[in-house]
């Protein structure tokens, strides 16, 4: 499965050079991976036989933290009653090495997001939107974060391992993340200032890919031993429970602003071609259905705030696009045209 590949791959030492030439192939081919863009395929899937990583950093952070911070998005993360979320992060190598942009829902005012001179992957961001994380990959794999203001820049979670795919909590107070800091990558929170991780899984297969509800109070994330499924637990790491279970991979969960549904990727491609198409379960499981039928390796699917719309990136030209479709699958288009690798679209709070 491409996400073991990567992490049994980074078991050895790997150069930056050599890693962002793998990133950017997985982009092109799109699929199984922790969000498409130029990382993906970094974080998908099942992950065990990573060796790698220091067992510096334990998890001295205590559950309360990690609570904390999903509490408090329960509080201020719903989108009731509260402004709901017209735009959205992505980000594209358009201009070069990957960076970070925001766009409005209809396509409207690119703006391109500064990371004090990170390259830039997979964004999340607070349902206020002041507080945005997201991963840059050298060496290895690193989490920052930075205020959309543009007046701070905070080092989040950069050791020696790979940390990656973070989501933080609607609140801005918590960010969740995958490390192999003690060998299979798991998920782990931290407080976005920084501080000790405390970790929330301890799959064998490992676990990837965590995402908040929108209040806070549960993450979706993916494991698995054969095939990766989806499954969710609460905020603390308890309660797991598998959403699906299928011969094919699955990836990338993303809840609806309410809470009730989970987007997520499916695997439909034959003699190892991947070939994602974006699917939505209940989150408290059935109720399954497929919304893209495109066979065009679909990937990165994120709801809008109000719930109307879709986001995912599909390959177009020599690239990958952001796309829009209505949130039962109908009338998909591109909102960008960058004629490059453009994906992992994100709404605050989502």
């Amino acid at each position: 499965m491409r996400g073991r590949e990567f992490w049994e791959s980074r078991a050895g030492t790997i150069s930056a050079v050599v890693f962002y030439c793998i990133a950017m192939i997985a982009i092109g081919c799109g699929g199984g991976g922790a969000g498409s863009g130029t990382t993906t395929g970094a974080t998908t899937g099942s992950t065990t036989g990573a060796t790698t990583g220091s067992t510096t950093g334990a998890t001295t952070g205590s559950t309360t933290g990690a609570t904390t911070g999903s509490t408090t998005g329960s509080t201020t993360g719903s989108t009731t009653g509260g402004s709901v979320p017209d735009y959205f992060y992505f980000s594209s190598d358009k201009d070069g090495l990957p960076e970070l942009f925001k766009l409005n829902n209809d396509g409207s005012g690119l703006a391109s997001i500064s990371t004090n001179g990170e390259q830039a992957e997979q964004p999340s961001s607070s349902l206020d939107g002041t507080k945005i994380v997201f991963t840059s990959v050298s060496l290895f794999a690193r989490v920052f974060g930075i205020l959309s203001s543009g007046a701070g820049f905070v080092s989040i979670a950069d050791t020696s391992d790979d940390n990656s795919e973070p989501s933080i909590s609607p609140s801005g107070i918590s960010v969740l993340f995958t490390s192999n800091r003690f060998g299979t990558p798991q998920l782990f929170t931290i407080p976005f200032s920084g501080g000790s991780a405390t970790q929330l899984t301890f799959e064998s297969s490992g676990a990837v890919q965590g995402q908040w509800s929108p209040d806070g109070t549960k993450i979706a994330f993916v494991s698995g031993d054969t095939n990766d499924d989806i499954y969710v637990m609460n905020a603390d790491g308890s309660g797991k429970t598998q959403l699906t279970s299928n011969s094919s991979d699955e990836w990338n969960p993303a809840f609806s602003p309410d809470g009730s549904k989970i987007v997520f990727v499916r695997d439909y491609g034959s003699l190892g071609e991947v070939i994602g198409q974006v699917m939505v379960v209940n989150a408290t499981g059935g109720g399954l259905n497929r919304l893209t039928t495109s066979m065009l390796n679909d990937d990165d699917p994120c709801y809008s705030g109000n719930g109307q719309y879709i986001f995912f990136s599909r390959p177009f030209g020599f690239g990958r696009e952001i796309y829009r479709m209505t949130n039962s699958g109908g009338s998909p288009s591109n909102l960008t045209n960058f004629g490059a690798f453009s994906g992992q679209p994100r709404t605050p709070g989502l």
